[in-house]
């Protein structure tokens, strides 16, 4: 998905202090050349080092004051030393020629030898292992990533022109569908069937924890567990996540900020929230029958009517979402003030969910899936002689909640949990006390947030052709979620890396 290229010269790997986290990137031919010409500069060290150990040992021979005819001898050899074996084999040819005729012939002889053999190993192993500055190709290789295309993403939509605002709306919508869909798979290749994938990521799974939490909805509604009994909510949270760390926001410890994202789902029962009844056929202006389904959610910003005004949720449709920050339209937040869902320092969506006519051949438990009514599979033009169980409900409604904090690791300050459009503005007025770089690392950080809440709706309308199916267990919707919060992270990663 990401759009980017790989920045190739010298540049600062900041997981370790400035000297030593110096990195070339190359590409691999002139790698190779690289290598080459290290392994020559190798070879040249070398045979200036025995040089330079030849010059000192002659200069200590010349200004002792006592010397025999094989001092002297030595003293010639270092003054027209050659390379390391040269004066391996003349250190044994001087031993051989000088024994018992000098004292202490071995020690002054054979040490020539010995030290020219060691400095001659030491430097043909930094020849062969020089190769070890280049990541092998089975490696994953740290490269800093250059994106193809910097700043921010719009689309082109002029209200005055329809055809140009609709051209607009399709790139704007196709984008971001692709965007979910990418995300989804790649959630479901690393996170849940832990299989590499190629992505750019300098962490290719984020951590996040889930667990089960009481239920945050008690006004006319519940949360649903197994079979539609009472239950609890489901929470996920990432964090503090490192701009440095987790997300190769490649920068000094002193540029850094973290961040954290929770979100809170559960399966509701919005049965009670309407004054109309909840499923009804109605009649289509063309004479088709409609079956409609009522959820008691604003359907336009209507101040009087709140949040009974019965948003209709029309079947077949897969999937249907409401959506709403708190802080985007004042009529909005006043409109559903008092609905047992809303929340004004979170992000919301209702996430409405129909099988149509999806079956199993086993009970499912589950409260978002839940199928026990029984009918033979000869009804449904399939194999006959078989029991099969079709969707209990006609449509079953999630409701999630999503907050963020972005927080300075200097100072420990955080801003408080809150929906998207309160924590840009305590960003965007700096009240943690950021400095210059972290304040622009916060704000690249916070422009690429994928919000798992629309993701949701993107990612999980993707048909599926198969109609019939096995059981499903009963906490399938808490994988369904998990897997929307893990897309929702590789999402993130994927905008911060093409920015």
């Amino acid at each position: 998905m990401s759009n980017y290229t790989i920045h190739t010269g010298l540049w600062v790997n900041y997981d370790s202090a400035p000297a030593l986290g110096a990195t070339l990137t190359v590409s691999i031919r002139w790698g190779n050349y690289l290598i080459a010409a290290l392994s020559s500069l190798v070879g040249w060290a070398g045979a200036s080092a025995w040089s330079i150990v030849s010059f000192y040992l002659h200069q200590r021979l010349a200004a002792a004051r006592e010397k025999d005819v094989l001092h002297q001898q030595l003293q010639v050899h270092f003054r027209t030393a050659g390379s390391f074996l040269d004066s391996w084999l003349d250190g044994i040819g001087l031993h051989k020629a000088w024994k018992g005729r000098a004292e202490k012939v071995k020690r002054r002889t054979l040490a020539v030898s010995f030290l020219a053999l060691v400095l001659f190993a030491l430097f043909m192993a930094a020849g062969v292992f020089v190769a070890e500055v280049a990541t092998k190709t089975y490696q994953d290789v740290l490269v800093l990533a250059k994106p193809s295309d910097c700043g921010d993403l719009s689309f082109m939509m002029d209200e005055s022109d329809p055809d140009k605002l609709a051209g607009g709306i399709d790139e704007w919508t196709s984008y971001y569908n692709d965007g979910a869909f990418w995300g989804r798979n790649y959630a479901r290749d690393v996170y849940v069937e832990r299989r590499g994938r190629e992505s750019g990521f300098s962490m290719p799974e984020l951590p996040f924890i889930g667990h089960e939490t009481p239920c945050p909805y008690t006004n006319g509604t519940t949360c649903l567990g197994p079979n539609r009994t009472e239950g609890a909510a489901w929470k996920m949270d990432a964090g503090p996540l490192n701009s440095h760390v987790h997300f190769g926001m490649n920068a000094p410890v002193d540029e850094r900020v973290t961040w954290g994202v929770t979100a809170t789902c559960a399966v509701v029962d919005t049965q009670n929230l309407t004054t109309k009844p909840y499923w009804r056929l109605e009649k289509n202006d063309d004479g088709t029958t409609m079956n409609n389904t009522y959820i008691g959610i604003l359907q336009q910003f209507d101040e009087d009517r709140g949040y009974d005004s019965n948003l209709m949720f029309e079947v077949p449709l897969y999937l249907k979402r409401g959506l709403w920050t708190p802080g985007l339209n004042d009529a909005y937040d006043k409109a559903i003030t008092g609905y047992p869902f809303n929340n004004t320092e979170a992000d919301m969506a209702m996430i409405s969910t129909t099988q149509g006519r999806m079956f199993y051949y086993d009970r499912v438990d589950d409260p978002y899936f839940m199928a026990h009514d029984s009918a033979t599979d000869e009804e449904y033009a399939m194999s006959p002689n078989a029991t099969v169980y079709y969707p209990s409900q006609l449509v079953t409604v999630m409701v999630c909640t999503e907050q963020q904090q972005i927080c300075n690791p200097l100072t420990g300050q955080c801003t408080p949990w809150s929906g998207m459009l309160k924590l840009r503005g305590a960003i965007g007025n700096n009240t943690i006390a950021l400095n210059d770089a972290q304040l622009a690392t916060a704000l690249r950080l916070v422009a690429s947030v994928s919000s798992m809440i629309s993701q949701t709706a993107r990612a999980a309308t993707k048909k599926n052709g198969v109609r019939g199916g096995t059981s499903l267990p009963p906490n399938q919707w808490i994988k369904e979620i998990e897997l929307w919060f893990a897309a929702n992270l590789a999402n993130t990663q994927a905008t911060l890396l093409e920015w």
